[in-house]
């Protein structure tokens, strides 16, 4: 298994030369498999590297006062965590596998070392993290209203995993729980499974057995009130 998730993003995100992304692709990086429910990083820890997601889905979360949890951003393939490495700061999250995962394991020394030489990769990593910043704020903002921010997760999703797609109907993975979606909202599986029944009831969205269906994109981002410009889905600014 490649690099070419990460390099992918990382070129929604700057624009790449030719010779960033052969640097990419020929980072030395050691492949390593989370199974579902498993922590590949722990708050408080201080790694020397970075994780790459090139397959399955990941989580960021804590944990409250009384033990519950709550996820702060999802990780998609091509997504890679362990930013804090980069400030040699200790971890103030964890990161779990929300489905079995296939990480790269890239050591902090190479990747540095790339970033140097090229100021596009450099921004490509910190604009990833403002964007990781604006998620979790969009989030937040959106906490006040189950089914808009259900919805607006959903389309959130879409715009992430299909950032190119031009028809109006989608139908994408959506290999986690509704326990999982509730653990980002802040929201019971009970609310989850009832905001879903409505969205499916007044034709917005389905999600069967892994799968998400969204019949008409357009009317789904309408009740969301969904603007995807805090996911810079531009791409790149020039170099």
């Amino acid at each position: 298994m490649s690099l070419a998730p990460f390099v992918e993003r990382l070129k929604r995100l700057a624009r790449l030369t030719e010779q960033d992304e052969r640097a990419l692709h020929q980072l030395p990086f050691a492949k390593r498999h989370i199974d579902k429910g498993r922590d590949a990083i722990i708050k408080g820890e201080a790694p020397s590297y970075l994780y790459v997601i090139l397959d399955g889905w990941a989580g960021r979360y804590n944990l409250r006062p009384n033990g519950s949890r709550r996820m702060t951003g999802y990780l998609l393939p091509g997504d890679f965590c362990g930013i804090h490495a980069v400030c040699h700061a200790p971890m103030d999250h964890s990161i779990t596998a929300l489905t079995n995962c296939s990480l790269a394991k890239i050591e902090l020394a190479n990747f540095n070392a790339l970033a140097t030489d090229s100021p596009a990769i450099s921004r490509a990593l910190w604009q990833a993290k403002l964007i990781d910043e604006a998620t979790l704020r969009t989030w937040l903002v959106n906490s006040t209203d189950a089914l808009r921010t259900i919805a607006h997760l959903l389309c959130e999703l879409e715009a992430r995993l299909i950032p190119d797609a031009m028809d109006n109907e989608r139908k994408l993975e959506l290999p986690i729980t509704q326990e999982q979606l509730g653990d980002a909202l802040g929201i019971t599986p009970v609310h989850v499974n009832r905001i879903m029944r409505q969205l499916r009831e007044r034709g917005l969205a389905t999600v069967h057995q892994g799968a998400l269906h969204i019949p008409d994109l357009a009317a789904l981002r309408k009740e969301a009130s969904f603007d995807p410009s805090y996911l810079h889905p531009t791409h790149a600014s020039k170099v």
